[in-house]
């Protein structure tokens, strides 16, 4: 993460823009209910709400002050997890997270 200054300077351009709806950054979170929930209580401006993949995976995007895409997904063994408490066997888990046993097996240790 860089301010403008440092970042014209760091990369020795100063035309740079922002907004361009072309790039995000990634980020995975185990708790991701207690993630959305805090986000909630800060001013930001959502590029979507909280979606669910269909492999179950659920993310949301907002945007940064500087208008970049940042994405937030729950951790993959955590859906496999929740999968599991929910009552699912481990073959219809992997089967939904379309994953090999080997996944689900390690997620159960």
């Amino acid at each position: 993460m860089q301010t403008v200054e440092t970042y014209k300077d760091f990369i020795g351009k100063s035309d740079i823009s922002f907004g361009g709806n072309n790039f995000e950054i990634y980020f995975e979170e185990d708790n991701f209910d207690a993630f959305a929930d805090k986000l909630k209580k800060c001013d930001v401006e959502y590029v979507n709400p909280i979606v669910e993949h269909s492999w179950g995976q659920r993310f949301i995007r907002f945007y940064d002050p500087d208008k970049h895409i940042i994405e937030v997904g729950e951790n993959m063994k955590i859906v496999c997890k929740r999968f599991l408490n929910s009552g699912m066997t481990p073959e219809q888990v992997a089967e939904r997270m379309d994953v090999l046993m080997k996944f689900v097996n390690a997620c159960m240790r």
